[in-house]
């Protein structure tokens, strides 16, 4: 059961930003561990976390759990911690070009909002190596290529469009996304 007290915390931590600022501190400080020479490939558990950044148990469970949902942290293999001897699922920042295409899948989504399109009409779908997302609006539908050329100029990317024609449903498009 959630009392009102944790209702309220969790809207001033919202209101004020603090959220937002724990997740960046808690992201780099798990950068540098995983980045440090000696590292050896176990990830970061939340009492690890805890102990670098200062900042309490339970701000890091939940800031670490935003971190999961967005694609920028993933689980790892079980081990102990060095803290509490106990068996963990340390995490460990996601390969570099999932957190870049996820950050622009959302710049994307912003100026194609901003365009006129419905934002929850846009998908994206990873390529199993990662060199490129494919993204859809609605059902295959055309975007325009004056909107195109905009999106490609202000996020960085370089956008192919795929046309073919169903007997069915007419005059399809995806698009090829690749970051630059």
């Amino acid at each position: 059961m959630i009392t009102e007290t944790s209702k309220l915390a969790y809207k001033q931590i919202n209101e004020e930003g603090v959220s937002g600022k724990q997740k960046n501190v808690i992201m780099e400080a798990i950068k540098n561990h995983c980045n440090k020479e000696q590292y050896d490939g176990k990830g970061v558990s939340l009492q690890e976390i805890k102990k670098i950044t200062g900042i309490e148990i339970n701000a890091v469970s939940g800031r670490v759990n935003d971190l999961k949902k967005e694609g920028f942290l993933e689980t790892i293999e079980k081990r102990k911690c060095s803290e509490t001897e106990r068996l963990i699922s340390p995490v460990i920042p996601r390969k570099e070009n999932s957190i870049l295409y996820k950050e622009l899948q959302s710049k994307i989504k912003l100026l194609m909002g901003i365009y006129g399109y419905d934002k929850n009409k846009i998908t994206f779908k990873q390529n199993s190596n990662s060199k490129y997302f494919t993204m859809q609006y609605r059902y295959w539908n055309k975007i325009s290529d004056n909107d195109i050329q905009k999106i490609k100029e202000n996020s960085n990317s370089l956008i192919t469009e795929h046309h073919w024609e169903d007997d069915d449903t007419g005059d399809n498009f995806s698009y090829i996304v690749k970051g630059v």
